[in-house]
């Protein structure tokens, strides 16, 4: 499995690209001023969770998550996440 196997949440398209290039310009300190803006919507235990700024986004919360290290890894995430979506 892997991340492009999973339906995107509520059948929203998100651009990846656009993802990976709001993560490489990213101003943590200042969100709203990176090269695509965001805004934080509130902080959790490990991460924050934004709204970015840019069409397609508008809207939606992310949540970034710590990077994989294995192919393991991360689909030992998506079949989690993929249970505790269908509870």
């Amino acid at each position: 499995m892997t991340i492009t196997d999973v339906k995107h949440p509520a059948g929203f398209q998100v651009d990846l690209d656009l993802l990976q290039e709001f993560e490489r310009g990213l101003d943590p300190r200042h969100p709203e001023q990176s090269d695509i803006p965001a805004r934080v919507l509130g902080y959790g235990e490990i991460s924050t969770v934004f709204e970015i700024q840019a069409e397609g986004c508008r809207g939606l919360a992310f949540k970034r998550l710590p990077i994989f290290h294995t192919q393991e890894e991360l689909t030992a995430y998506l079949v989690t996440y993929g249970e505790y979506n269908r509870l």
